[in-house]
């Protein structure tokens, strides 16, 4: 089972990468960019509903965003720590992310500074906004503009 669970996490790797390039092949890196940037944001809210009902996962706190991305980052090989954890504010850190290695793979590691901000702001935005539109992320450390990991900081707002 390992075997097939690898080649869809390939695949699914995959077929985002082909249509980023298409997208920039046929209309430029920046349009490119703004296109993945709103099908991830859009995709979020449906990966965080599906997490949540798939795993059986309840809460609208960021206890909550913390359990539904752990997931997905655990199915998707990331590597990262959670250091802080409550209903009220939870702290994400990756020390190895799949996407940022994949774009080093293609020799496109120069673009990951326009990646990193836009796409994975928007895509962990939404992904809280989807559980609770009260908790706000901040990222204070990236991977991709060079920190020693990325750091996601959830706050529910009262």
């Amino acid at each position: 089972m390992e075997k097939q669970i690898e080649f869809l996490r390939g695949a699914y790797f995959g077929v985002d990468g082909v249509w980023f390039l298409v997208c920039e092949d046929e209309y430029g890196p920046d349009t490119a960019l703004q296109l993945d940037t709103e099908v991830w944001r859009r995709f979020a809210g449906i990966l965080a509903k599906r997490v949540k009902r798939m795993f059986g996962v309840e809460g609208e706190d960021t206890e909550t965003v913390v359990n539904t991305v752990g997931l997905r980052w655990t199915m998707e090989n990331w590597e990262f720590e959670v250091p802080e954890c409550s209903p009220e504010r939870s702290v994400m850190r990756v020390h190895r992310c799949p996407w940022l290695e994949g774009l080093k793979r293609s020799n496109r590691e120069s673009f990951a500074s326009r990646i990193c901000g836009p796409v994975c702001e928007t895509v962990y935005q939404a992904w809280s906004q989807t559980i609770n539109s009260k908790i706000k992320l901040e990222r204070p450390k990236r991977l991709g503009r060079g920190d020693d990991y990325c750091e996601f900081v959830y706050t529910l707002k009262k």
